[in-house]
């Protein structure tokens, strides 16, 4: 005897699968293969690295620094003060970007690219880079263009000169570039930045720097830290040491200085002030006595021992 079933009605299959798909559809996927389906991505890739991540990478204790001071502005200061910094920063941008095993950095605390100062050697906070740049706008003025069908193209021209020191304080790299821009200004752009003076300086600066990267491409080698340790003491101790007119700390004391003619002097409160120009050596070691000063307060009498009585 045959058991024929009765099928299901149409109303309950559809219902049946309706909810088939919807628990599927809540089940995490857990095959190897559905990351590799990600449109741009691969099973197992990484999430791409944040640009902070980046810097810190291209920031290794392997890299060269390159210090550079603010850019001595020229006429350049009276349109655009601020860029004495922002290009020094861009600078150090473009030479950790594009500059093989070195960090560009930028320094406010340094003088401009044309100060005196640099005549005497590296700046006591200059010490520690492989390679300080020095920029300076050397000249800024309007030159007549060829008038033609779209009007005045007059143009605005810099000479930049940059120049790199190397731990020594010697000029190892200079190079100087024009730069150029239209006179007329956009209108779409506007502010000191977007000025044909701040255009054409920042142009000649770039040519300055493709140099500068094609220099630090061939000098993998640059002078290593040269740097001499000396040992300053003095009698009495505690006395404040400065290098070329800066602090560097207190006696006694052990530091590291350039091999070149520089200032040190000793002060401390009730004593003359010791001062000596020197060229440190190996093995140097600096004990001067410090004289009391005319100002000093005297000692106090010797205590007399009480009457007998």
């Amino acid at each position: 005897m045959l058991n024929h079933r009765r099928p299901l009605p149409p109303g309950l299959i559809l219902l049946f699968s309706l909810l088939v798909l919807a628990l599927s559809a809540c089940a995490p996927d857990d095959r190897p293969e559905a990351a590799a389906n990600r449109p741009g991505e691969e099973a197992g890739a990484k999430p791409p690295a944040s640009q902070e991540d980046k810097d810190k990478d291209k920031n290794k204790a392997g890299d060269r620094i390159i210090l550079f001071a603010p850019v001595a502005l020229g006429k350049l200061n009276e349109i655009y003060p601020d860029a004495a910094l922002d290009y020094a920063r861009k600078a150090a941008l473009y030479t950790s970007v594009l500059a093989s095993n070195a960090t560009g950095q930028a320094d406010s605390h340094l003088p401009d690219g044309a100060s005196p100062e640099w005549k005497q050697g590296l700046v006591t906070s200059a010490h520690g880079a492989h390679l300080v740049v020095l920029t300076s706008i050397l000249d800024l003025h309007r030159t007549p263009g060829v008038q033609d069908f779209r009007g005045n193209n007059d143009k605005v021209v810099a000479l930049v000169e940059m120049r790199g020191l190397d731990r020594k304080g010697v000029t190892v790299f200079s190079k100087k570039a024009y730069g150029e821009a239209n006179a007329v200004s956009s209108p779409k752009f506007s502010g000191d930045v977007n000025a044909p003076e701040s255009l054409a300086s920042w142009q000649a600066i770039s040519s300055c720097l493709g140099s500068l990267r094609g220099f630090l491409r061939d000098q993998q080698d640059l002078p290593a830290n040269l740097d001499i340790e000396v040992i300053i003491e003095s009698t009495p101790p505690g006395a404040d040491v400065l290098v070329d007119g800066s602090f560097i700390g207190n006696t006694p004391l052990t530091i590291k200085l350039p091999p070149r003619q520089l200032t040190l002097a000793l002060e401390k409160g009730g004593c003359k002030a010791w001062s000596r120009q020197l060229t440190p050596i190996t093995g140097m070691h600096i004990q001067p006595m410090l004289e009391p000063s005319g100002n000093a307060a005297p000692p106090p009498p010797p205590s007399r021992p009480p009457p007998a009585h």
